[in-house]
C-alpha cells in the first residue's frame, strides 16, 4: 500500500517537477544564446553608428567646402557683371 502511494506521489509530483526543471534548463540555455546574440548585435550597432558619424562629419565638411566655392563663384560672377 505504501509502495503504491509512493509511486502515485512520484507520478503526480515527480514527473511535473522533472518536466519543469527540463523546461527551465532549456529556457536558460536559450537565454544565454540570446544574450550572446544581443552582445554581438550591440557591437555591430556601435560600428554602424561610428561609421554614420564619420560620414556625417565628412559630408558636413564637403558641404562647407561647396558653400565656400559657391560664395567665391557668386563673388566672381558679381564682380564680372559689375565690370560690364
Amino acid at each position: 500500500m505504501e509502495g503504491e502511494l509512493l509511486l502515485k506521489l512520484l507520478m503526480n509530483v515527480g514527473a511535473p517537477v522533472g518536466i519543469c526543471f527540463y523546461t527551465l534548463y532549456g529556457v536558460n540555455n536559450t537565454l544565454k544564446e540570446q544574450d550572446k546574440t544581443f552582445k554581438e548585435l550591440a557591437k555591430v550597432m556601435d560600428i554602424f553608428t561610428k561609421e554614420i558619424e564619420r560620414r556625417d562629419f565628412e559630408h558636413a565638411h564637403k558641404i562647407e567646402r561647396l558653400e565656400e566655392q559657391v560664395r567665391e563663384l557668386s563673388f566672381k560672377i558679381n564682380g564680372y557683371q559689375r565690370k560690364e
